[in-house]
């Protein structure tokens, strides 16, 4: 399932490219436009998530929007965040800090032997060419609990992909966990809500690839 605010330019939905990419994969892809409204999750729309074999939300989704972090880590699908003003500690707590940074550097695989990582070549120096535009990441690495899978190749550490099995505590400042596995993979282009490029696709050959094998290894 794939959820969005469902900012549009010419008709077409801004994040539509990740949603095709998905589908050229064999994927069925149901989305689901705007489902947040800043109120708590309501049964049918926590049926309509736990439906799913994955729930992916997308950049293009304003943060206070989707504000019930009982209601979403309670949920028992498997759980892409692409929009990392999601995990700060003020909406879902998925990391203690709301430190956001800016980077188009290539991708550096902290765990190389990870499935997400399988079919992506490294460059010379060890890094993957990962996103086209500048995208926003979180914190400091090592503070979050979980999989610490990549960080931007020759910049200040800082989080970039993080992956957490269900009910593992997000952090060591929270008891706070996830009723199903939960991955943070900020991609989509930025930009202001309902502006023609928030959540665009930004993705590279190995980026979709990382991206594509993401959902595949998360998905029930």
């Amino acid at each position: 399932m794939w959820v969005s605010d469902g900012s549009s330019s010419g008709g077409v939905e801004n994040d539509q490219g990740f949603v095709d990419l998905l589908e050229q994969q064999d994927f069925l892809v149901s989305r689901v436009n705007f489902l947040g409204d800043g109120n708590a999750l309501t049964e049918s729309e926590r049926n309509l998530f736990n439906f799913a074999d994955l729930g992916a939300v997308s950049r293009d989704t304003l943060s206070g929007n989707y504000n019930d972090a009982a209601g979403m880590n309670g949920l028992t699908v498997p759980l892409i965040n692409l929009n990392p003003y999601l995990a700060r500690t003020s909406r879902w707590n998925w990391v203690p800090f709301s430190d956001m940074y800016f980077t188009a550097a290539a991708l550096l695989p902290e765990i190389p032997d990870d499935a997400i990582f399988h079919g992506v070549t490294r460059n010379v120096i060890g890094g993957v060419p990962f996103v086209t535009t500048t995208i926003e990441i979180l914190g400091i690495l090592g503070i979050a609990n979980g999989d610490f899978l990549g960080s931007p190749l020759f910049f200040e550490p800082r989080l970039r992909i993080q992956r957490w099995l269900a009910s593992t505590p997000f952090h060591f400042e929270s008891t706070a966990s996830a009723a199903g596995p939960r991955m943070l993979l900020p991609i989509g282009q930025i930009g202001t809500k309902g502006s023609a490029t928030i959540g665009r696709y930004n993705l590279t050959a190995d980026g979709a690839r990382i991206f594509v094998n993401s959902v595949d290894n998360l998905k029930r």
